[in-house]
Parts: structure tokens; sequence; C-alpha cells
């Protein structure tokens, strides 16, 4: 059994559908299975992420760091995992280790239609992670992604929050001089 998973983890990590379809029918172990999703969700392969939730991998499942599949896919861009799991009605706020949410994954690395989808499936726009205490909005305004920043308010990000500097977003627009985010975030 040992060599099965391990098989078919190697197949899950070269994109290769007709084998892990193969060994589905066999029966994988449900941990594996779901070491499998969150392979998948890095990978970006949206059809063997379906076929993985189908044969019962736990979409919420964690790896050793805290993450989820949905806050890897938001985190490497993987928009098509992102949508699947949204589909499939994942935990949208779930946290990493660091309290990271997939919104916040996908905000610091400017993702902007993960942001939207995100935005538009109810995620809690106001989650801080752990370590700066930094919100969506504030990330978005500390890596300047000024289309971020105009999605998150007309959704209704809290303008006010602070990080665990005291820092608000304004704060943080007024201190790297970005005027354009100033304006949004005052308007």
């Amino acid at each position: 059994m040992i060599f099965i998973n391990k098989y078919f983890i190697e197949l899950v990590a070269d994109n290769n559908i007709k084998g892990v379809l193969s060994l589905l029918r066999i029966g994988i172990n449900i941990d594996i299975l779901n070491m499998a999703l969150l392979l998948v969700a890095h990978k970006g392969n949206s059809d063997i992420a379906e076929e993985l939730i189908n044969a019962g991998a736990n979409i919420n499942a964690k790896d050793f760091k805290g993450r989820a599949a949905l806050i890897i896919a938001a985190a490497t861009g993987n928009e098509k995992i992102v949508e699947e799991l949204i589909k499939r009605k994942v935990n949208l706020d779930i946290q990493d280790s660091s309290y990271k949410t997939a919104l916040i994954w996908a905000t610091e690395k400017g993702y902007k239609e993960i942001v939207k989808k995100l935005i538009n499936a109810g995620s809690n726009l106001n989650i801080k992670e752990k370590s700066d205490g930094n919100t969506a909005l504030i990330v978005a305004v500390q890596e300047e992604h000024i289309e971020i920043v105009k999605h998150l308010i007309n959704a209704g990000a809290e303008l006010n929050l602070q990080d665990n500097k005291g820092m608000t977003a304004l704060m943080w627009a007024v201190m790297r001089g970005d005027v354009e985010i100033v304006k949004e975030l005052v308007d």
C-alpha cells in the first residue's frame, strides 16, 4: 500500500489525470487524498482537484504549516482551483499558522481576479493576520495594489482598522506617499 500511495502522489505531481483516476478506482487513503489536494492546489490542475474532492479529500485539510488548499491556491495564483473550492463551499476564512487567509495572500501577491472571487464568495474582509495585524486592505496599500484597494473599499472593508503598530490603511498610504491610494481611502 505504501508503494501505491507514493505512486499516487507522483501521478498527482506529474498532472497525470488518467493515472490518478485509475488509482482512485481502487481506493486511496484519506490522508493521501488530502495531501494530494494540497499538492494540486499548488500545481494548479483543477481537473485533478475535482476528482480528489469527489473521492473524499477534505477541502479544509491543512499541511504542517497550517495551509489549506484555498490558501495555497490563492497564494500561488491558481484561480481555477480557487473557483472549484469556492464552488464546493470551502471555509473562505480559514487561516494558516500566521493567521493569513486566502484573501490576504491573494492581496499580497496582487492576484486581482482571485481577490474579486473571494470577495464575491463572502470572505471576511477584516480578518487580521497574526505577526503584523494586517488586514487585506492594509496589505493592498502596503503592496500598492490600487485596483485591489478599490475592490476592498467597494466591498465594505473597514477603513479604520489598525495593525499591531497602530497604523491604518490611510496612515500607510500617507507614509508611502501614494497620493492615488490616499484619494481612494478618503473619498
